[in-house]
């Protein structure tokens, strides 16, 4: 082979290994623009693997099709999308098929919930002075949504619905009488809805509470993928860098909760009786 040539041939190869190294990770995709939800999961693992380029190579990072978390949950295990992860909180039943990083990606914040409630149920609200009370009212959550195990446990009255946009409809609408959101979601939502949707009323005195550390799962079979990711996550909360995407995504919302203030109900998590992995350093508290 000419010299020359040889050369030319070497060259492609060196030019082309960075793109040939890229590994494809794919995050829980919206359901429409209005849905913010899955951003911060993004970001932090777009963090937790910029963290890792030098050992592992450059990535790419896309969005799955829209689905619900059932859905999700599916995929995940079936590894039909490359390196699949979703943000869930623990359950036992998850560990047959998937693994997960022992990191609770939002600090468990999403355990407190303030509630969207509508005109007729703000008045319900007014009558309420315990939990038992509370428990009388219709509480709204989405099909398939881990939350409506640990309600139903602690003895609520759950009503449940499919279409994320429409829950606040249903609300509105007067058909539930409280929409429990965590309390670093419902300011986004609250600003984005009340625009069209005048029933809509954040209460401003109520707040429930149970553990609820969520954690990145993938496939048992995404080995080399999640131990990357997880020591991504472990460099990112050393540097510090964790700690400040949290505070940029939630503080704003958190604060604006004013939980001091409010009268909280605290609600046991069935799910984590087997739970014994030590996550205290890495959980929020007020």
């Amino acid at each position: 082979m000419k010299p020359i040539l040889s050369l030319a041939i070497s060259l492609i190869f060196a030019c082309s290994w960075p793109l040939l190294a890229n590994t494809t990770f794919t995050y829980r995709g919206s359901n429409s623009d209005s849905d913010v939800r899955f951003q911060y999961e993004f970001r932090l693992m777009q963090l937790a693997l910029d963290k890792t380029i030098v050992e592992y190579g450059n990535y790419s990072l896309v969005p799955s099709p829209a689905m619900n978390f059932s859905r999700a949950i599916k995929m995940s295990q079936t590894q039909q999308l490359s390196n699949f992860f979703i943000l869930a909180s623990y359950q036992k039943k998850h560990s047959n098929n998937l693994n997960y990083i022992p990191i609770p990606a939002q600090r468990g914040v999403l355990g407190y919930k303030l509630f969207f409630t509508s005109t007729q149920g703000q008045a319900k609200l007014l009558n309420v002075s315990n939990v038992a009370e509370l428990q009388q009212l219709s509480i709204l959550q989405g099909q398939s949504w881990h939350d409506i195990s640990i309600l139903r446990t602690n003895k609520f009255n759950v009503v449940t619905t499919t279409n994320y946009d429409g829950m606040f409809e249903f609300i509105n609408q007067n058909r539930a009488d409280i929409f429990p959101r965590g309390v670093t979601e419902f300011l986004s939502e609250f600003r984005l809805k009340k625009k069209t949707l005048p029933n809509l009323i954040l209460d401003k005195k109520f707040a429930l509470h149970y553990p609820f550390p969520r954690f990145y799962y993938t496939s048992k079979k995404n080995t080399a993928a999640l131990n990357r990711l997880h020591k991504g996550l472990l460099i990112a909360w050393e540097d510090g860098s964790f700690i400040k995407l949290w505070r940029k995504f939630y503080q704003e919302s958190i604060d604006s909760a004013n939980l001091s203030s409010r009268v909280i109900y605290n609600l046991s998590n069935p799910e984590l009786n087997d739970f014994s992995v030590d996550i205290q350093k890495y959980m929020y508290s007020f």
